[in-house]
């Protein structure tokens, strides 16, 4: 197999038409941060996305949990993943969102489904460079979406979680509610609690 794929590769570069493949990838879930107030570096998540977040760890990843979870390096998506990762027992590697070529490069090292978390303008350009497709239109309001795409055949889907567009309902019981947890201060955050108390 690597023999025919380097003898494509070379008869496609002599005769001109090569091109830079996008790295085979594993199945992705690629999703914005949740919901936020601030702006700029002092962007925080709000109660209401640390409470989502814990929500999607329970619902949304059931039947294929993430292996791992990328996240950039903005503070409300390390917010968001803060929740995430403790509930889906899943350590968050950071990745600088101007450097999407490097990042695909580390997710296709992964072995399984990875989450990506990101601002919605880089969540866009990460799922158009995954999937070779235009870069979808991210609202400003859409909070709880996911793009699904397939490491297989780069397929994408959209699924909201929560909201009036939701495919799936609210579970019957929120454990991590339950618990009376508030939102957690991981040790890798430079800069402290993630939501409002």
């Amino acid at each position: 197999m690597f023999l025919l794929r380097t003898l494509i590769a070379f008869v496609l570069l002599v005769n001109g038409v090569a091109t830079v493949a996008a790295p085979q990838l594993p199945d992705l879930y690629v999703m914005r941060h949740l919901e936020y107030r601030g702006e700029g570096s002092h962007a925080r998540l709000t109660e209401v996305g640390a409470n989502n977040a814990r929500r999607l760890s329970h619902y949304a990843f059931n039947a294929r949990p993430p292996v791992a979870i990328y996240t950039a390096t903005e503070q409300v998506s390390l917010d968001t993943s803060a929740w995430l990762s403790i509930e889906l027992r899943v350590n968050p590697k950071l990745f600088d969102p101007q450097k999407i070529d490097a990042l695909l490069s580390d997710l296709a090292q992964e072995r399984g489904p990875v989450l990506v978390i990101a601002s919605k303008d880089y969540a866009s350009e990460i799922i158009a460079r995954a999937t070779d497709k235009p870069a979808p239109v991210i609202p400003e309001d859409a909070f709880g979406e996911i793009w699904l795409i397939s490491g297989r055949d780069r397929s994408v889907a959209k699924q909201s979680f929560y909201g009036p567009n939701a495919n799936q309902g609210k579970p019957a019981s929120d454990p991590a509610h339950q618990r009376g947890r508030v939102a957690p201060t991981a040790s890798w955050l430079d800069e402290g609690e993630i939501a409002e108390r």
